[in-house]
């Protein structure tokens, strides 16, 4: 079960679940949920927590820019969940095994099946072999559906350091299916994603929640392109002194696989949602958007010709 909802009792929080959560073979595994409505409120119930900004401080003009950057995709199933697409993701068998330095652990987990968009905690080995001591940590495997070409974490210059609860995000930039290999040079073109990947650190708040369900990462946003692929991205913090930086996690600088260069201003989850409340059309998610570069280069050198 995952933690999909939110009720109060007092001044506490407590955590509802939902089937997205489960324990195989002891590995525990957070899905990908398709709903809407359970995304909405967990990522409000971790905004809380968090101590992230409320919409009340959102200024109109704020949400105006916003709304006006922000294009929701419809067909976001379509190219994920769709058996017939030739680009269809399919789910990862995961194996979890350790080793001394005198011999390899027998009782090895395998066969685990990771579907896209999900992820699994590193299961906790309570004695390892020919020792006394048991294996814990906080290691996490997740499906982002090709090889992995770049990463970077955001910075954080507004965390709200009265919160027990940190929230990390990361930038995953994922080659699709059937983009394994590429002619040098090659200029290339096609429905890209960058995925925005939530980390929650929780710190005293275990009686609230089970950590093996909240805290285990999951898929914030896919912000598309059109390059196909990205070679290479790198955040740039949101202004210390700008008031309003707490309102977007920072400039996201991408290079796309159509030769350009592009500069997005990533609005937080908060703000996303709040504007997918008023302006969404069916068949939309609030995870999945194409944000309106605030700079792009789009030069493309072939040995000594541009484009």
């Amino acid at each position: 079960m995952d933690v999909a909802g939110v009720r109060e009792e007092g001044s506490e929080t407590i955590f509802e679940r939902t089937s997205c959560f489960q324990i195989t073979d002891g590995v525990p595994l957070l899905t990908f949920d398709p709903s809407v409505e359970n995304f909405l409120s967990i990522m409000e119930a971790i905004s809380k927590l968090c101590g992230d900004a409320k919409e009340e401080s959102f200024e109109a003009s704020e949400i105006e820019q916003f709304k006006s950057m922000i294009s929701f995709i419809s067909e976001w199933k379509q190219f994920y969940f769709c058996e017939w697409m030739p680009f269809c993701y399919k789910p990862k068998t995961v194996n979890f095994t350790y080793q001394t330095e005198s011999a390899e652990a027998k009782n090895a987990i395998k066969g685990i099946k990771l579907p896209h968009f999900s992820s699994a905690a590193i299961p906790k080995v309570e004695k390892l072999p020919h020792t006394t001591s048991a294996l814990d940590n906080d290691d996490f495997v997740f499906h982002v559906g090709g090889s992995v070409w770049s990463l970077d974490w955001c910075p954080r210059l507004y965390e709200n350091i009265d919160c027990d609860v940190k929230c990390e995000y990361l930038a995953v930039a994922a080659h699709p299916v059937g983009s394994e290999y590429h002619k040098i040079g090659e200029q290339l073109s096609g429905r890209g994603f960058i995925q925005i990947w939530c980390f929650l650190h929780l710190v005293g708040k275990e009686e609230l929640l089970n950590p093996r369900g909240i805290a285990l990462p999951r898929l914030v946003s896919a912000l598309a392109h059109n390059g196909k692929v990205a070679w290479d991205m790198k955040w740039r913090p949101s202004d210390a002194v700008d008031s309003k930086g707490k309102h977007h996690l920072g400039y996201l600088a991408v290079l796309l696989g159509n030769g350009s260069l592009e500069v997005w201003k990533v609005p937080v989850h908060t703000l996303v949602n709040f504007v997918y409340a008023g302006c969404h059309t069916e068949g939309t998610d609030p995870r999945f958007l194409k944000l309106q570069p605030v700079f792009r280069c789009s030069r493309l050198k072939f040995g000594e010709r541009q484009r």
